[in-house]
């Protein structure tokens, strides 16, 4: 059974300007606490973290809150839909 990545089924040009879009619309949001790896490419997906993936588990709860209040992360996915909507992609809210 062949694996699709997710470069190969978007090309790898609009991946780059997907990564650099999330980044960049990170870098601009004000939230309480930001760590680092931010955009984690993997093979079927993007995992986007907002808070960051190197954070702690107190840093993760206090930004759970902060979101559930703020939107955060519901605001990025209706801003990734809008402008990258044409790709056919899946945006979520992971956990």
């Amino acid at each position: 059974m062949e694996r699709q990545s997710f470069e190969k089924h978007i090309g790898k040009d609009k991946l780059d300007e997907l990564c650099k879009f999330c980044k960049e619309y990170i870098d601009a949001l004000d939230i309480p606490v930001k760590t680092s790896n931010h955009v984690e490419r993997r093979a079927g997906m993007i995992n986007v973290s907002p808070v960051g993936r190197d954070c702690t588990r107190e840093q993760r709860n206090a930004y759970e809150e902060y979101d559930l209040k703020n939107n955060i992360r519901k605001d990025f996915v209706n801003v990734l839909k809008e402008k990258f909507g044409h790709l056919n992609l899946r945006f979520s809210i992971g956990g």
